[in-house]
């Protein structure tokens, strides 16, 4: 059947070539950084692949790192139409959130009595929950009520809204240095 079907011609317009690629580069880049994270600690021999928890803090960060991503990835989705330009949210958010997240880090650093290790995952819950709050709020306050503004006035807005976010994101990563 498969040679009936590559006889025709179209078999090659069946395959997903996009996700396939996707889906390739994904494996490639976590093969890369893996191996550029973790050689060189096996190759040279330091202590830092036999300091005891190595692999539950590098998940640790890893997962801290994607979930970053993720919400920021769909802060931009979200806020691409109602800002009206793609760079122009993409600017905004990305700025807005590295400051935020570095005021959320400070606020940490200055040895905050209220975050320790045993309140890590507490933490990690708000973040989630303020996540879904924030979204719920700004897709059935903000937008329909200022989408007709212009975006002079979006785009501090926007940056009004992405603040406790974007601190609460910063907590995370100055609590798991600090805990290192």
């Amino acid at each position: 059947q498969l040679i009936e079907e590559f006889s025709k011609g179209d078999f090659w317009i069946r395959i997903p070539f996009a996700e396939v690629a996707l889906y390739f580069l994904i494996l490639l880049m976590g093969t890369i950084a893996l191996i550029a994270i973790v050689g060189p600690l096996v190759v040279f021999r330091r202590d830092g692949i036999r300091a005891p928890h190595f692999w539950s803090q590098a998940a640790f960060f890893s997962s801290l790192g994607a979930g970053f991503m993720f919400i920021e990835i769909g802060i931009i989705q979200k806020l691409n139409i109602y800002i009206g330009h793609p760079i122009l949210s993409l600017s905004t958010v990305l700025a807005s959130l590295l400051v935020f997240t570095g005021v959320g880090s400070l606020l940490v650093s200055a040895n905050a009595p209220w975050v320790r290790r045993e309140r890590l995952t507490k933490i990690m819950v708000a973040i989630g929950i303020a996540t879904m709050i924030w979204l719920g709020f700004v897709s059935w306050v903000v937008i329909p009520v200022t989408f007709r503004f212009d975006s002079v006035l979006r785009i501090p807005i926007v940056i009004l809204t992405i603040f406790p976010v974007g601190v609460l994101l910063g907590v995370p990563f100055a609590t798991g240095i600090g805990i290192i």
